[in-house]
């Protein structure tokens, strides 16, 4: 029922649990009992929507309602999306922080050279006196 678009408190009503509650504890089990079953019910289930939903809104779309085509080119997005047509972006590299990052390592490099494992000598600074 969830799959076909049935709220928590539909599915309560339809099959006798006491709240919305009860009804989203059993989808969760049956979620946890069969976690790729359920995946493929529930993408193919958001392919269907977003294909009514396409499907309704192509037409206006195409005889140059702007909203219509915005609504279809964020339905192709996201069916692309689910489907995993669209690759992530890759993080886009941030010279300044490579330069810090890289001035860093040369630095624990050169501290490692020059003191080994056992680190650099004890110094013990005098404390101030308030006076």
């Amino acid at each position: 029922m969830r799959l076909a678009g049935a709220t928590y408190a539909d599915i309560a009503a339809e099959l006798g649990y006491r709240d919305r509650a009860g009804a989203h504890k059993a989808v969760t089990r049956w979620l946890e009992r069969e976690p790729r079953a359920a995946a493929a019910e529930l993408r193919d289930a958001e392919l269907a929507r977003l294909d009514r939903l396409l499907t309704s809104a192509m037409p206006a779309a195409l005889e140059g309602d702007w909203a219509a085509a915005r609504v279809v080119l964020r339905t192709i997005e996201l069916r692309s999306r689910l489907l995993g047509l669209l690759e992530a972006p890759a993080p886009a590299y941030d010279h300044a922080i490579g330069d810090v990052f890289a001035a860093m390592l040369v630095s624990a490099q050169s501290f490692a050279d020059q003191y080994g494992s056992a680190g650099p000598p004890s110094v013990v600074l005098p404390l101030e006196r308030g006076e």
